[in-house]
C-alpha cells in the first residue's frame, strides 16, 4: 500500500496553516474598525470577545463531532466557514455586520486549530511531527505578519483597507479546493465516539493537564500582544495607527523567523529543553515590555517575545498527541472556561446546569457557604477562579469571575460584654473605615474594641471607604447593666445579668406559680414557661447574644425586666 507520508499530500495540510494564520487579523482590524466607527474601548473590544468567545465554547465539541465526521472534512467545513466570513464585510461595512463577521471567523479557526493539528498526524511521521507542527507554525506566522501590512498599505494606497479580506477570500478558496483534490487515509483513532466526560477526564492526567496550562499560557500572550500592541505603541510613543500596525507585524515577523528556524532546531534538539529555555527568554522579555517607554526598547522585546514564544505551541501540542495518539481528536486548544464581572459589592449566583448534581461540588470550598449547592452565591472582592469538580474526575470546568471597582458597602456586628464591645468590619470593596461609636470617641482601626462610660443605647456609625466613595452604617449599640437595686426591686431578682448560659430568677419571699415569657429585640417570643418555685433556673443555651425583656405574669401582678445575654 502507498504510504499515506508524501510530500504532495503534506504540502495542502500544511498550506492549512496559512488559513489558519488569518485569525490574526483580529488584531489590525479592530483598531481599523474602533477608528472607522470612532467606537469606545468598550466596543471595540467586543471584537476580539466576540471572535474569541468561541475557542471556549466549541473547542471540546469540535473534538467530538470531528471524531465522526474525520479530520479532513472538518478542516474544510472550517474554511467554508471563514469563506463566508470574509465576504460579508466586502458586502456590507457595518458595526453589527463587523461583529458576525469576527464571529465567523472566530467559528471558523475554533475548527481548523483543532482539527488541523491532528491531520497533520496522518501525513507525516512520528519523529517529524515537533518540526512539521513548528513549520506550520511557520506558515501560521506569515499569515499573521502580512495581515497588517496589507491593511495599512491597501489604506494608504487604494483608501481602503478592507481588501485584506478579498484576498484572504481568495487564498482561502485555493486552500480548500487543494484539500479537497488532496486523497489523505485517515486511521479510526478510536471504535467509540468522545464524549464531554472522557474528554475532560484527559485533564486527569498531570502531564496532558500541564500541557494544557502551557497552551493556554501560549494563547493569551498571542491574543493579548496582537490585540495590543498596536494601541501600546499609539498611547507609548505617539504615532498613527498606519505605523503602530506594523508592532504587531514585527511580533508576527519575529514569530516567522522563530517558527522556520524551530522547524530544523526541533528535529536534532529535545523539545524539553527548547521549551525551557524559550520561556527563560520570553518571561523576563515581557516583563521588561511592560515597564519601559521608548520606541525601539518596546520593538525589541516585542520581537525577542515573538521569536521565544513561536514553538511553544508545537512542542506542547506534539508531546500532548504522543502521550495520548489514540485520543488525538480531544486534545483541544482550549478548556470550557466561562468569564463573568461582578461589582467588588455585588453577589453572583452560579448555576451549574446539571440536573443531578450528586458527586459535583465547587472550589475552593472557603468562598461557599455549601459547596455542594448546584446554585451557590458566592462573593469575590478581587478577580479571581471558581472550579467546578467531580469527585472521581476532578476538575470538569471553571469560570473566571472579574471583579470590577465600586463603591463601598459598609456593614458590620458586634458583641457586647458589660460595658466593652467587640466590632466587626463587614464592609466590602472598603480599603479604610471610621467608627462613630456615639460616646464622642471614633477609631480608625479594622476590628476596635471599646470600652463605653455607662448603660445607655448609642447611636453609632460605621463608614467605609475607598477612591470611588464612601458607604455609612448606622446601627445602636446597646449597653445595659443593670444594677443591684434595680434587680431586687419589687421583691425579684434576675441574676446574673448580663448572663451566658443560665440566669436565676429569685423571689424575696415564697410564691405561688407564675407564668415567664422572654422576648427578643424584635418582640418575639422565644421562651414560654410555667414555674413555681421560689428561685428557678433558665437555661440560656439555644439564646443569641443580644438584649431579651422577661415578663414575669404571678396572676395578681406582672413585672418585666431587661437582661443582657452574651
Amino acid at each position: 500500500m502507498k504510504s499515506n507520508s508524501s510530500v504532495y499530500k503534506t504540502l495542502p495540510v500544511l498550506f492549512g496553516f496559512f488559513v489558519m494564520g488569518f485569525v490574526d487579523v483580529v488584531g489590525i482590524a479592530t483598531n481599523y474598525v474602533k477608528q472607522d466607527f470612532k467606537l469606545s474601548d468598550t466596543l471595540a473590544n467586543l471584537l476580539p470577545m466576540t471572535l474569541f468567545l468561541w475557542f471556549a465554547i466549541l473547542s471540546v465539541p469540535t473534538g467530538i463531532v470531528m471524531t465522526r465526521l474525520g479530520r479532513k472534512k472538518t478542516v474544510m467545513l472550517s474554511m467554508a466557514i471563514t469563506l463566508l466570513a470574509m465576504l460579508i464585510p466586502l458586502i456590507s461595512y457595518s458595526f453589527p455586520m463587523i461583529l458576525v463577521t469576527f464571529g465567523l471567523i472566530g467559528i471558523g479557526n475554533t475548527i481548523i486549530q483543532v482539527s488541523l493539528n491532528p491531520l497533520l498526524t496522518n501525513v507525516v511521521r512520528g519523529d517529524r511531527l515537533t518540526s512539521s507542527l513548528t513549520l506550520g507554525q511557520f506558515i501560521k506566522a506569515i499569515a499573521a505578519f502580512l495581515g497588517p501590512i496589507i491593511a495599512g498599505v491597501a489604506a494608504v494606497s487604494f483608501g481602503n483597507w478592507k481588501y485584506i479580506f478579498l484576498i484572504f477570500a481568495a487564498i482561502t478558496v485555493l486552500s480548500c479546493l487543494w484539500l479537497m483534490l488532496t486523497h489523505i487515509h485517515e486511521e479510526p483513532v478510536n471504535q467509540s465516539f468522545s464524549s464531554f466526560g472522557s474528554s475532560f477526564g484527559l485533564l486527569k492526567d498531570p502531564v496532558i493537564l500541564m500541557l494544557f496550562l502551557g497552551i493556554v499560557f501560549v494563547v493569551g500572550v498571542d491574543v493579548g500582544l496582537n490585540t495590543t500592541i498596536p494601541k501600546f505603541l499609539m498611547e507609548r510613543c505617539d504615532i498613527l495607527l498606519e505605523k503602530a500596525g506594523l508592532g504587531t507585524s514585527l511580533y508576527f515577523v519575529a514569530r516567522t523567523v522563530g517558527s522556520f528556524a524551530g522547524a530544523f532546531l526541533l528535529i536534532k534538539l529535545s523539545g524539553r529543553k527548547f521549551f525551557i529555555v524559550s520561556m527563560l527568554i520570553a518571561i523576563p522579555a515581557l516583563l521588561i515590555l511592560l515597564l519601559i517607554g521608548n520606541l525601539w526598547g518596546i520593538l525589541t522585546m516585542v520581537f525577542i517575545i515573538g521569536l521565544a514564544v513561536a514553538n511553544v505551541f508545537s512542542i506542547i501540542f506534539a508531546a500532548a498527541l504522543k502521550r495520548k495518539p489514540e485520543r488525538a481528536n480531544e486534545i483541544c486548544l482550549n478548556f470550557p472556561i466561562a468569564e463573568i464581572e461582578q461589582r467588588c459589592n455585588d453577589f453572583v449566583c452560579l448555576d451549574a446546569c446539571i440536573e443531578d448534581f450528586t458527586g459535583y461540588y465547587w472550589a475552593p470550598a472557603w468562598l461557599f457557604a455549601d459547596s455542594s449547592a448546584s446554585s451557590p452565591i458566592v462573593h469575590l472582592e478581587t478577580s479571581g477562579y471558581v472550579y467546578l469538580c467531580h469527585v472521581d474526575t476532578g476538575v470538569v470546568g471553571s469560570i473566571f469571575i472579574t471583579v470590577t471597582p465600586a463603591k463601598p458597602l459598609a456593614n458590620q456586628s458586634h458583641t457586647a460584654n458589660s460595658f466593652t464591645v467587640d466590632y466587626t468590619n463587614l464592609s466590602y470593596c472598603s480599603t479604610s473605615v471610621k467608627w462613630e461609636f456615639g460616646d464622642n470617641t471614633f477609631s480608625a482601626l479594622w476590628a476596635p474594641t471599646h470600652t463605653f462610660p455607662g448603660s445607655g443605647v448609642f447611636h453609632s456609625k460605621l463608614i467605609a471607604y475607598n477612591l470611588l466613595g464612601s458607604d455609612t452604617c448606622k446601627f445602636d449599640t446597646q449597653i445595659l447593666i443593670v444594677s443591684q437595686a434595680e434587680n431586687q426591686e419589687n421583691g425579684i431578682k434576675i441574676y446574673p445579668n448580663p448572663a451566658s448560659t443560665e440566669v436565676t430568677i429569685e423571689f424575696s419571699q415564697s410564691t405561688k406559680p407564675y407564668s415567664l415569657m422572654v422576648f427578643d429585640e424584635l418582640g418575639r417570643v422565644v421562651l414560654e414557661s410555667e414555674c413555681s418555685q421560689k428561685k428557678e433556673h433558665i437555661d440560656l443555651s439555644g439564646f443569641k447574644p443580644g438584649i431579651y425583656l422577661f415578663k414575669i405574669d404571678t396572676g395578681q401582678q406582672v413585672f418585666t425586666k431587661k437582661v443582657m445575654i452574651k
